[in-house]
């Protein structure tokens, strides 16, 4: 019975990541320009603080211009 009972909530569990996986893919869908901007976003401030992204100044980064230009 336990066995059972794991089982379901895995499987309940299991659907459930997939679900929130597939509204997050189709929102990202709908503007691919902003997923990617969002996404250069958070690459340039979680590595602003690496050596590489101080020798190429990401803190000041705005967006895609500046990032060409920087690196």
């Amino acid at each position: 019975m336990a066995d059972f009972i794991a089982n379901g909530a895995i499987a309940i569990h299991m659907a459930w990541s997939r679900l929130s996986l597939r509204r997050r893919l189709l929102k990202a869908a709908r503007d691919p320009q902003a997923t990617q901007r969002d996404l250069l976003a958070n690459i340039l401030k979680e590595n602003a603080d690496t050596e590489f992204g101080l020798e190429h100044d990401f803190a000041s980064i705005s967006g895609i211009e500046d990032y060409r230009k920087k690196v």
